[in-house]
């Protein structure tokens, strides 16, 4: 992605008529990351609003080992919730490429991460990429522990005319936070994900269609595209939130407890160890008067 200006220079050799400035050089750099993930076969990953909410709240136990962040794909692209894109260092999108390099002398399963999305105002408003690499297999380290076992993966691909800035430690954690959130819950038994394949099932029958409308036709065709839908549509949570609560005792007040993924026993005298994903759970039912 660094030298690709440089490559369209030299397979141009020099005169290459569709590049008209450095700007059309940045959008075509900017670009190597979509066909990668064109090429890979990528799939697209959005969140339900709810599903969202859900995880945003939620948190990864201590003890969940880094094993257990498992793709349905080898590349994919998570598509996080609008609220995200408005941040201060918003993210537009999440693409994730797995691959098998040799780390420290040994092959291991490393997960490229890429962030994508766009900071400042008016004219000033410019896309911004981050770049960085963790193992995610061969190790058994836990998730709480991958910034400090990885500092030797850790990347920033950098555009000297874009100026982008190194992505700080907490951005990082914010991101890898919701993706690894998003990739716990798609392992889980009772994940709800649904295929939309809008675009590959859209209807291509023009028959009884002027060319005009053919056009306006194949045009909204366009603009579709398939993705996997993950999560509930509502939480149930959220019809307990405005329930009313009781203030008038000392006992513990009826309330949602977060939802969280951790390692469950199970199998033989509870030998073995499985991830599950607990949801969020009222605390005190009759306090809320359910």
């Amino acid at each position: 992605m660094h030298n690709f200006p440089q490559y369209l220079k030299t397979w141009a050799r020099g005169n290459p008529s569709c590049i008209g400035d450095d700007d059309d050089l940045g959008r075509a750099q900017r670009s190597v990351i979509w066909q990668a993930f064109s090429a890979s076969r990528g799939a697209l990953y959005e969140p339900t609003p709810g599903l969202h909410r859900l995880l945003d709240d939620a948190y990864i136990a201590d003890d969940v080992p880094t094993a257990m962040i498992r793709l349905p794909v080898d590349t994919l692209c998570i598509v996080p919730d609008p609220s995200w894109w408005g941040r201060r260092n918003g993210v537009e999108a999440i693409l994730l490429f797995r691959r098998r390099v040799k780390v420290r002398g040994e092959m291991a399963d490393v997960l490229s991460c890429q962030t994508w999305g766009r900071r400042g105002a008016g004219e000033e408003r410019r896309i911004t990429l981050e770049l960085m690499e963790f193992v995610i297999a061969g190790t058994e380290q836990t998730i709480k522990r991958l910034f400090d076992n990885t500092p030797d993966l850790r990347r920033t691909s950098s555009d000297g005319a874009d100026r982008l800035a190194s992505g700080t430690r907490p951005y990082w954690e914010s991101v890898l936070d919701y993706a690894i959130k998003m990739l716990l819950y798609l392992t889980v038994r009772d994940a709800h994900v649904v295929h939309d394949r809008a675009y590959t099932e859209a209807s291509c029958d023009f028959s009884g269609l002027g060319k005009r409308r053919r056009g306006e036709r194949l045009a909204e065709i366009e603009q579709l595209y398939d993705r996997y839908v993950v999560g509930p549509a509502v939480l149930d949570a959220e019809a307990a939130r405005t329930a009313p609560t009781d203030g008038e005792h000392c006992e513990v007040r009826g309330h949602w407890r977060r939802a969280h993924f951790r390692m469950q026993p199970h199998g033989p005298q509870s030998s073995l160890r499985k991830l599950a994903f607990i949801g969020p759970t009222i605390v005190r039912p009759d306090r809320l008067g359910l």
